[in-house]
């Protein structure tokens, strides 16, 4: 039971919400762009992986 209360914490919990705000301004800015046909599906495939790549390079940086 007190894993189960420790692995729940709000602490743990608030560390993922810049990642999942940034994951949701994303895919609004990806749907945007299709639906207004400024870039087409493959090209937002493209983009995706270089920002994919980049921002796993920003995450795993090394922190003091």
């Amino acid at each position: 039971m007190n894993a189960c209360v420790n692995a729940c914490t709000n602490a743990d919990m608030n560390t993922d919400l810049p990642d999942a705000f940034a994951f949701a301004v994303t895919v609004a800015a990806c749907m945007t762009l299709v639906l207004v046909d400024h870039a087409t599906p493959a090209a937002l495939t493209e983009y995706a992986a270089a920002l994919t790549g980049l921002y796993t390079a920003w995450h795993n940086r090394p922190r003091p």
